[in-house]
């Protein structure tokens, strides 16, 4: 019998719709089939403009309780009564999601009988995770106790920390974030010496999490003087890094571009010289992985959870908490700046690799197909 994997997960995000329709292309070819249950269209600070008439497989999005936070606080019980008439249910949203809280505890009584599996962006090392808390490590090992499928990962960080936590796993199938190449087109970089390099980054205004005036305050001004930052986009501490452009007059090197739509995005990566993303807490950024397919050498944050696979022979990552640290490899990476065409190349390399869009989803079908019986 033919099964039907089910994904559950939070919001139709651009890059999802992106990747399950070439799913569904691949799914013809490879003898799989499948749905996603979104439970809502949009959520706090997720709320980007999706053109639901572009999703080309078998979906729904459910209504139900929604309280606006960082947690993310769903419960839709519709959605949740469809999701258990399964065969198999990944779960895709966050293990502390109440949906899947609750479906877990369905599973542990023994009231539904579907194969069990996790899409697992694990990093020890975000803000939440590195927290001491007993409620919080009791109720993860519930959730991972509970699964007799398999755990979906992006990469190394996600294999260490559920290793680091113990947490039991049959098995690790690997699914890294996925983009389309269609929008963030490769393009090689040439040396340069006649102007200041350009360095870009995407990211919310938030400090705690982001750590921009972090990484600028470890640069000092000298430095700064010397290159130009473009910022993508907003949040709630674009006043603290408007402040500090001010009071430091650097407001022809650091420049804060607000939101942008994806062709405004593409054009920043495509003029950029250097992707940058200073992270004290980043459990697998997509905008890294907009970067290397962009062909962006990289300088970016130790905690963002995809640097194992995206930033290898084509940049630096640094720890965020280390002002020297900062400095020495913003300085190394400078120093490369007659090389930038082989750092690159290195880059381009990293994306067909390990984030290419068939390679990868043809990998999962195989997997899923191999594992879930």
């Amino acid at each position: 019998m033919k099964i039907k994997h089910t994904f559950f997960t939070n919001i139709p995000a651009p890059y999802r719709i992106d990747m399950f329709n070439r799913l569904q292309e691949l799914s013809g070819k490879e003898n799989f089939s499948f749905e996603v249950l979104f439970m809502r269209k949009t959520e706090y600070e997720r709320s980007w403009n999706v053109n639901l008439n572009s999703i080309n497989f078998d979906h729904k999005i459910g209504k139900g309780l929604y309280i606006p936070s960082r947690l993310s606080l769903h419960l839709n019980p519709l959605l949740i009564k469809r999701a258990i008439k399964a065969d198999h249910l990944v779960l895709g949203a966050s293990w502390n999601n109440l949906n899947v809280l609750l479906i877990v505890l369905l599973k542990k009584l023994g009231l539904i009988k579907c194969k069990l599996s996790l899409w697992s962006e694990a990093n020890y090392l975000t803000n939440f995770a590195s927290s001491t808390s007993k409620l919080r490590d009791s109720l993860r090992h519930f959730v991972f106790n509970s699964l007799d499928g398999v755990v979906l990962i992006p990469g190394e960080m996600a294999k260490i920390s559920i290793q680091m936590w113990k947490l039991p796993v049959r098995k690790f199938v690997y699914l890294p974030n996925l983009i389309s190449s269609v929008v963030y087109k490769p393009h090689l970089r040439a040396p340069f010496s006649n102007r200041p390099p350009i360095f870009f980054t995407s990211m919310r205004l938030h400090e705690e999490t982001k750590g921009l005036l972090n990484f600028l305050n470890a640069l000092g001004v000298d430095r700064l003087k010397k290159v130009i930052i473009r910022v993508a986009g907003d949040g709630s501490d674009k006043k603290i890094y408007e402040k500090y452009i001010q009071d430091n007059a650097l407001q022809n090197n650091v420049l804060l571009l607000g939101h942008l739509n994806s062709s405004e995005m593409s054009e920043e990566y495509k003029n950029a010289d250097f992707f940058f993303l200073p992270s004290f807490s980043d459990p697998s950024p997509l905008s890294v992985i907009e970067a290397i397919h962009s062909g962006l050498p990289l300088l970016i944050s130790e905690r963002c959870g995809n640097h194992f696979e995206a930033c290898v022979g084509n940049g630096y990552t640094f720890d965020p908490s280390s002002i020297e640290d900062i400095k020495s490899k913003f300085d190394l990476l400078i120093v490369k700046t007659p090389f930038i065409t082989q750092l690159s190349q290195a880059s381009l390399h990293r994306a067909k690799e390990h984030f290419n869009l068939d390679k990868s989803l043809s990998a999962l079908i195989r997997d899923l197909n191999s594992h879930i019986k």
